[in-house]
C-alpha cells in the first residue's frame, strides 16, 4: 500500500467509528492517517525518533507482511504437520501495541496512543497487500505459474498492485468488538489476520491478469476493494482496544464471549492422514467429512433423544479421521469448552475411533466411538491457564492395521466434532 492508500485506509477506518471514539482520535486524526501509519516505511530512516513506537523491548519490530501463512512440515514417514510461522510474531504484535495503545488512553497521553496505532495501521495495511500476501512475498513464484508476456518480465509487479485509492468511506459498516481483555481480544483477532492475508491472495492472479490484458479500471477496482477490506479490519481494531482502555461495551456490538473453533485458523494441524483425508489443508474440513471421491459430505451425527433416533447435520463442526489433530492456541482466561462428538452418521466407520481433548500436553477426556454409537455431548472446564488445546481422533494400538510410525496409512473412518466451543 502505498502513502496515498495508507491514509486513506486510516481514515476511512476512524470515521468508522462510534461518534465517541471518533471524539477521542480527533485531535490525532490527521497526524495518525498522513504521517504515523507510515512508521513502518520511515522508521529505517529515523529508528531513534520513532523506535519507541515500532520495536518491541528487545528491538525486534513487527512483520509487516505475511512471512508465511503455513508450511507443511515433513517430520516423518506419515508424521505431516500444517504449521502456522506467522503465529505467533502476529500474536505477539496484537498483545504488545494494544497493551501500549490502551495504557496511552488511560494515561490520557492520546499522542503516544495514536503513534503505536499508526504502527499497527501501517502492519494491517501493509499484511491486506497482495504484495505482502505470498509466503515470503515471493512474486517471482506467480511469474512462474503465469509468466508474463515479453515486455513485462521485469515489470515491477509489487508497486504496481498499490496504486493511490480516491478518498472513501466503510458506508454503514460497524466496527466489531473482539474481546473485552487484551488476551482474548489477540487470540481472536488472528483470523481478521488470515482473513486479510487470504483476501489478498485472493487478488493476487486477477491484478497480473488486469497487467497482462493492460486493464486499468479492473486493478483500480481490486485495488479499492484491498484498501476498502484493511479499513474494516484495522476499524475493529481501533473500535476494540478503545473499548477495553475505557471499558465501555455498548450494545452497538457484542464482546466476543464465544470461540467457534471451528472457524478458527488452527496452530497446528494433521497435514497427512490415510485414505480420503491425506490432501486437507488447514480450514477446508469446516463442517464437511469426505468420501471415497474425495467430495465433501456436511458433518452429521446421530442422537438419542428419549429413545428416540435422529440424525443431524452440523455446520459449526471439524471433520476428521483417524489419525487426525487439530491444535489450538487459546489465551490464559477460564474457559469451559462444549461439543459433540461421534461417528459421522452417514459415512460411518470401518474401526472404532477414540477422541481425546488434551490441555497442555495432558489429557482431559477420552472416548470411543464406533459404528451405530449415538453421539456424545460433552461440557469441559479446562485447567486454568491453559494455552494449548489439542482435539485428537486416533484407533487404539492393539488394533491390527497397517502403520508407519503407529499412524494409520489406510482408511479409517470418519469423525465429527460437533459444535467445539470455548467459552469464556
Amino acid at each position: 500500500m502505498n502513502s496515498i492508500g495508507h491514509k486513506e485506509t486510516t481514515l476511512a477506518a476512524i470515521d468508522a467509528l462510534p461518534i465517541w471514539q471518533q471524539k477521542l482520535w480527533e485531535p490525532e486524526k490527521t497526524d495518525l492517517a498522513e504521517t504515523y501509519s507510515l512508521y513502518g516505511d520511515t522508521y529505517p530512516t529515523n529508528k531513534k525518533e520513532l523506535g519507541p513506537f515500532v520495536e518491541f523491548p528487545d528491538g525486534t519490530i513487527p512483520d509487516f507482511y505475511m512471512p508465511k501463512l503455513r508450511w507443511k512440515h515433513h517430520y516423518d514417514a506419515a508424521i505431516d504437520y500444517w504449521e502456522a510461522p506467522f503465529y505467533d510474531k502476529a500474536l505477539q504484535t496484537l498483545n504488545y501495541f494494544s497493551k501500549m495503545i490502551i495504557d496511552a488512553i488511560r494515561n490520557k497521553d492520546i499522542r503516544s496512543a495514536a503513534r503505536f496505532a499508526g504502527t499497527m495501521a501501517h502492519y494491517f495495511q501493509d499484511n491486506a497487500c497482495p504484495g505482502h500476501a505470498v509466503d515470503d512475498t515471493d512474486l517471482e513464484i506467480i511469474k512462474d505459474l503465469l509468466p508474463p508476456p515479453e515486455h513485462l518480465k521485469c515489470a515491477p509487479f509489487h508497486p504496481m498492485m498499490e496504486s493511490s485509492p480516491t478518498p472513501f468511506s466503510l458506508d454503514n459498516y460497524t466496527p466489531q468488538l473482539y474481546g473485552t481483555t487484551v488476551a482474548e481480544f489477540s487470540c481472536n483477532f488472528i483470523d481478521r489476520i488470515v482473513e486479510l492475508n487470504l483476501n489478498a491472495r485472493k487478488a493476487v492472479l486477477p491484478f497480473f491478469n488486469s497487467f497482462y490484458q493492460n486493464d486499468e479500471e479492473a486493478a483500480t477496482k481490486l485495488n479499492m476493494g484491498i484498501c476498502r477490506f484493511a479499513a474494516e479490519v484495522y476499524a475493529d481494531f481501533l473500535n476494540t482496544v478503545t473499548c477495553i482502555a475505557y471499558e465501555q461495551f455498548d450494545n452497538s456490538s457484542t464482546a466476543s464471549t464465544v470461540k467457534k473453533l471451528a472457524g478458527t485458523f488452527p496452530y497446528r494441524q494433521t497435514a497427512w492422514a490415510g485414505g480420503n483425508y491425506s490432501q486437507v489443508a488447514p480450514g477446508e474440513l469446516k463442517g464437511i467429512n469426505l468420501n471415497n471421491s474425495y467430495e465433501a459430505v456436511p458433518c452429521k451425527l446421530s442422537y438419542k433423544n428419549s429413545k428416540i433416533s435422529q440424525t443431524k447435520t452440523i455446520s459449526n463442526a471439524l471433520g476428521a479421521t483417524a489419525y487426525f489433530e487439530y491444535e489450538f492456541k487459546i489465551p490464559k482466561e477460564t474457559y469451559k469448552l462444549t461439543f459433540d462428538y461421534g461417528i459421522h452418521a452417514d459415512l460411518g466407520t470401518l474401526y472404532p475411533i477414540t477422541f481425546e481433548v488434551l490441555c497442555d500436553n495432558k489429557c482431559i477426556f477420552s472416548d470411543t466411538k464406533g459404528s451405530g454409537d449415538h453421539a456424545g455431548s460433552v461440557s469441559l472446564d479446562l485447567p486454568a491457564n491453559t494455552e494449548k488445546l489439542q482435539l485428537i481422533t486416533n484407533i487404539a494400538d492393539n488394533i491390527d492395521i497397517q502403520r508407519i510410525n503407529n499412524i494409520p496409512i489406510v482408511p479409517t473412518g470418519h469423525a465429527v466434532w460437533g459444535e467445539p466451543i470455548l467459552i469464556k
